[in-house]
C-alpha cells in the first residue's frame, strides 16, 4: 500500500513537471512569434520609410534650381511667346483677311498653351519669367499699327510670321542641345513641332502675298 502510495505521488509529480516544462515551451513560442512579428513591422516601416525619403528626394531633386545659362533660355522662350501672343492679338484687330486673322488666333491659341507650360515648369525651378514682350517686339507693334491694313498683313506674316518663328525655332533647338535641365528640353522637345508647323503656314502665308495670289 505503502509503495503504490509512493508510485501515485511520484506520478503526479512528473505530471506537474510536464505541465510546467509545456508551459514555457509555449511561452518562448509566442515570444518568439512576437520577437518575429515586431522584426517584420519594423522591416515593412523602414521600407516605407525609406519609399518616402526617395520620393522627397525626387521632388526635390525636380523643383532644384536651374542653372543660370538655363533660366537666360527660359526667360528667352517666355519673351518669344509674350511678342507672338502680343502682335497675334494687334492682328484679329487690325487685319481684314480672314486667312491672316486664322493664322493669327492659331498663333494666339499655341502659344498661350506653350506658355502656361513654361510658367509651370518656372515655378517648380524658381525662374521669374517676364509677362510682356521685350523692348524690340514692343517697338515693333508700334511700327505695325500706324500700316493700313493690307501692309499690316504682308509686315505681320513677314515679321512675326516667317522671321520671328525662325528664331524660336532656333532657340527651341539650342534648348534641345544645351540646356542641362531635363525638364526644360522635354518642354522644347514638345512646342518644336508646333512652331515648326506655325513657320510652316507662314510661309506659305508670306509667298501667296508676295505673288499677288
Amino acid at each position: 500500500m505503502s509503495t503504490a502510495n509512493n508510485c501515485a505521488r511520484w506520478i503526479a509529480v512528473l505530471a506537474l513537471a510536464l505541465m510546467a516544462a509545456t508551459a514555457n515551451a509555449g511561452g518562448e513560442t509566442t515570444g518568439q512569434m512576437q520577437d518575429d512579428t515586431s522584426s517584420s513591422s519594423s522591416g515593412a516601416s523602414g521600407a516605407a520609410s525609406a519609399s518616402g525619403s526617395g520620393a522627397a528626394s525626387s521632388q526635390a531633386a525636380s523643383r532644384k534650381a536651374v542653372s543660370a545659362a538655363d533660366r537666360k533660355l527660359m526667360i528667352e522662350l517666355a519673351q518669344a511667346n509674350n511678342s507672338e501672343i502680343a502682335i497675334s492679338q494687334l492682328a484679329e484687330q487690325r487685319s481684314k483677311n480672314a486667312d491672316v486673322q486664322a493664322f493669327a488666333k492659331k498663333m494666339i491659341d499655341d502659344h498661350t498653351q506653350a506658355s502656361n507650360d513654361l510658367q509651370q515648369l518656372a515655378q517648380q525651378k524658381g525662374v521669374k519669367l517676364p509677362e510682356t514682350p521685350d523692348a524690340k517686339h514692343q517697338a515693333m507693334a508700334k511700327e505695325l499699327s500706324r500700316l493700313s491694313a493690307e501692309q499690316f498683313d504682308r509686315q505681320y506674316m513677314a515679321r512675326a510670321g516667317t522671321h520671328d518663328h525662325q528664331s524660336t525655332k532656333a532657340l527651341l533647338e539650342r534648348i534641345r542641345k544645351n540646356a542641362s535641365d531635363p525638364d526644360l528640353r522635354a518642354l522644347a522637345d514638345k512646342v518644336l513641332p508646333v512652331v515648326e508647323e506655325h513657320l510652316q503656314a507662314a510661309k506659305e502665308q508670306t509667298s501667296t502675298r508676295s505673288t499677288g495670289q
